[in-house]
């Protein structure tokens, strides 16, 4: 990702946004609904979608990018969870590992604080753990209430880091050094908020 971003800053004269800027208000609408139907199905297919995270903020600002991709997350996540809990159930079960026991184990214990664990501090990757929780007993209301508002830093960062490697195309050495002094405190926020969680 920092390769990404100097390679953008490094380059930003050979880089037109205003093309793709263009391109986005010419769909109007459309374009965040094609974005949030991209990262749905994406997520679904268990690709690899923190892709299309940072794509949001590069694309729809940090803000607007943000609030597709937490919409999409969600709905998604949900998704998976009754995918998985009416029509998958036997052949998740049957997969090795221990991450499939820890999941169901922690639910049973902790409810949706466990949901709000694993989602403020991602240890398994997102789409499989969509899967996972759909042979646990949580609710699916809570359970996407919970996603919604505990996805939502990780989420946020993410945007803004994509947002930073547009900046990096952009912006002069004087705007792009600020936003790098956000983007890090973004990310010191988030971690201070998953390792306080973790304790």
């Amino acid at each position: 990702l920092t390769i990404s971003v100097i390679t953008a800053y490094l380059f930003r004269e050979n880089i037109d946004i205003n093309i793709i800027e263009q391109s986005i208000k010419q769909a109007g609408y459309l374009a965040p609904l094609l974005f949030m139907l991209c990262y749905f199905i994406g997520s679904l297919l268990m690709f690899p979608v923190f892709i299309l995270t940072l794509a949001s903020g590069a694309l729809f600002g940090p803000y607007w990018g943000s609030i597709y991709t937490i919409i999409s997350a969600t709905l998604s996540a949900s998704a998976a969870l009754l995918i998985a809990r009416f029509f998958t159930q036997e052949i998740i079960s049957k997969l090795p590992g221990t991450m499939l026991n820890k999941i169901i184990k922690g639910v049973n214990e902790e409810g949706w604080h466990f949901v709000a664990f694993i989602r403020l501090v991602p240890l398994f990757p997102f789409a499989m753990v969509n899967y996972a929780f759909g042979l646990t007993s949580i609710r699916l209301i809570p359970y996407s209430i919970t996603n919604f508002f505990c996805m939502f830093p990780a989420s946020f960062a993410y945007s803004y880091l994509g947002y930073l490697g547009k900046s990096a195309a952009t912006d002069d050495t004087k705007q792009f050094i600020s936003k790098i002094f956000i983007t890090v405190s973004i990310f010191t926020i988030s971690l201070f908020i998953g390792k306080l969680i973790k304790r």
